[in-house]
């Protein structure tokens, strides 16, 4: 028998699960009939050997969930996509999912219209709790623009001794006979995953209306990424520290995740590495905003300075880092065009900062805040009286047309401190605007700000007069949150 006759063929085509299941077994015993009827079974879904062999297995129509039991009975799946499903679909599938062996990379498009919103959450939850991987791996969950850890839970060691010792006896017993045989594994390792997850993230971050990417990650570390499309789903990604994650699961995340941000959030305390990151910006296409915090790199991945890339396919705008981050994050966005420096607080790190900004090949109109702590021991106007104005870093930062002022804590410029600057903002050689950052200024009168105006002016060659310095920081000069 070298070919299956039609009536087989349609027949299987309307099995149920159970009908699949005995198939499925059938083929796993039986090397002949594995070898005459794949093939067939494959070709109807449009499955070619060639994707079997390599692990890959896409699904279309509903009715082929039961495939994936079936395909892997053959070959280990590596990777499983399915596309346009529906609520029913969905379910069915997180059963088919939770009966079968771990899939390494699972991808799921939705197809629910706008009237099923409401099951986008718990069908997502559902999912999550049927796959084999969730109930012994560490979750990454990444969602409403930032990452969520979920670990595992074991079960309480039983005592022999104490109040609760019988209460206790009986549980554990229940858990090992419910635990033996498909039903027992099935059921409560769903009800105790989902248990866990909801204790560990709120119900609302499950949610997507796009699609999900499900990967398995080193040291037993899942990925769960929700693409959502909506506007709410549209805010900075959020990168920040996620407890008990060892640096090449960290690695693994910045290289597996998929999804393509607008703006970018580097918290404190995240110890993300340098590396690691600029190869995950480097495949962002769309990103325009970059902001990191303080401390928020492993100071050991930043190694000397690359050189600026001008070819680099990237389309930061804004970027706002420490003064120390500045050289390492320039190579990333090349085309930038305004450079937030929060906070100077060393002369070394001040100097290599603009020296960085001044390589920055281009033309001119770049814009450059520079925020100081007033009562810092350091303040770049304060050292430096006789130093050769030809030899200030300020003097060779000709991209530089507009510099904004801003201050941290609750020290302000004052009247006496504005006269000790202005010296300092005639090293700048193309300063065309001055700005301060909206209540950075002590209150003055309007003749004390127009001749504050008028000195800053006369120092700056680039200005046309007192109108280019402005007392406030505009909207659209602020960085973007």
């Amino acid at each position: 028998m070298d070919s299956l006759p039609e009536e087989l063929l349609d027949r299987i085509c309307s099995f149920s699960d159970r009908d699949w299941q005995e198939l499925c077994t059938a083929m796993h015993i039986s090397s002949r009939l594995r070898r005459v009827a794949s093939s067939y079974l494959l070709s109807l879904l449009d499955i070619s050997q060639s994707d079997v062999q390599a692990g890959t297995v896409k699904l279309v129509l509903s009715h082929a969930f039961q495939l994936v039991v079936f395909v892997g009975h053959i070959c280990p799946i590596q990777t499983l996509e399915c596309q346009n499903l529906a609520e029913d679909d969905i379910r069915r599938l997180a059963r088919i999912l939770g009966a079968t062996t771990l899939i390494p990379n699972i991808l799921i498009y939705e197809g629910l219209d706008w009237r099923h919103t409401h099951l986008r959450r718990p069908l997502a939850l559902d999912l999550l709790t049927h796959l084999p991987q969730t109930a012994t791996d560490t979750l990454l969950i990444v969602s409403d623009n930032s990452t969520y850890v979920s670990h595992p839970r074991t079960l309480p060691k039983w005592s022999p001794s104490g109040h609760h010792s019988m209460r206790a006896r009986l549980v554990h017993l229940f858990w090992a006979v419910i635990d033996w045989g498909t039903f027992g594994r099935l059921i409560p390792r769903a009800r105790i995953t989902q248990t866990r997850i909801l204790q560990d993230l709120h119900p609302d971050h499950l949610y997507f209306d796009d699609w999900i990417h499900i990967q398995r990650l080193p040291e037993n570390h899942t990925l769960v990424a929700f693409k959502c499309s909506a506007p709410w789903g549209q805010g900075p990604f959020t990168i920040k520290h996620l407890p008990g994650i060892t640096e090449s699961v960290y690695s693994a995340f910045f290289a597996s995740l998929d999804l393509q941000f607008k703006s970018l959030a580097v918290k404190p305390e995240s110890n993300v590495m340098l590396s690691d990151f600029a190869a995950f910006v480097a495949r962002q296409e769309n990103l325009r905003i970059l902001t990191c915090a303080p401390n928020s790199f492993r100071p050991s991945s930043l190694v000397s300075a690359s050189p600026v890339h001008p070819h680099l396919a990237s389309k930061i705008t804004h970027l706002s880092a420490p003064a120390s981050y500045i050289p390492h994050l320039l190579p990333l966005a090349p085309n930038v065009e305004r450079i937030y420096v929060t906070p100077v607080l060393d002369h070394v790190a001040y100097c290599t900062a603009l020296e960085a900004i001044a390589r920055l090949p281009g033309l001119p109109d770049l814009a450059l805040s520079l925020t100081f702590d007033l009562t810092s021991t350091y303040l770049p106007w304060q050292i430096g009286e006789t130093i050769d104005i030809d030899d200030a870093p300020e003097a060779r930062l000709h991209r530089v047309g507009h510099l904004m002022l801003c201050t941290t804590g609750s020290a302000r410029y004052t009247t006496s401190t504005i006269r000790a600057l202005t010296p300092w903002l005639g090293r700048f050689p193309d300063l065309q605007r001055l700005s301060f950052a909206e209540n950075a200024m002590e209150a003055m009168e309007t003749e004390q700000l127009l001749r504050t105006s008028e000195a800053i002016a006369a120092v700056c060659p680039g200005m046309s007069g007192p109108r280019d310095v402005v007392f406030h920081i505009t909207e659209e000069e602020s960085m973007p949150a």
